[in-house]
């Protein structure tokens, strides 16, 4: 008989739930949506929002590709949890909560498509809070 003790679904999670997985989890999702911003900007406002698209509103999405690429670098290359918590909830309320709540303008969202920025920024925020407090 072996003396091996079986590990609990709480050990597994907990190993795989560690700062540098959280950070570069997050780095990942920031640098998918720069990219997505850059390549098909048109796609993503017309995916979650009841909304045309203009030239300056592809001018402006497109310009929000290189700070978002950027900060998923300088997540992944300081390895800072506070600055990437901080980062992805700054970013939540000026995206998703915004145009799901109205807080700067009322946005007419596309669901259940937008529940997916909104669901993903809840849980990197929830999860992060979570790593702080350890």
């Amino acid at each position: 008989a072996s003396a091996r003790t079986p590990h609990s679904p709480y050990t597994l999670t907990m190993s795989i739930l560690t700062t540098e997985n959280y950070i570069n989890a997050c780095a990942f999702v920031m640098a998918a949506y720069g990219l997505q911003f850059l390549l098909m900007p048109a796609k993503i406002i017309t995916d979650h929002f009841k909304a045309t698209t203009s030239a300056i509103t592809l001018f402006t999405a497109r310009g929000t590709a290189g700070p978002m690429i950027a900060v998923a670098y300088a997540m992944h290359k300081m390895q800072d949890l506070q600055f990437t918590v901080a980062t992805i909830a700054l970013i939540a309320f000026l995206y998703p909560f915004n145009a799901k709540y109205g807080i700067f303008q009322k946005l007419k969202c596309k669901y259940p498509m937008h529940y997916v920025p909104e669901g993903l920024m809840t849980t990197l925020i929830t999860t992060g809070i979570y790593l702080l407090a350890q």
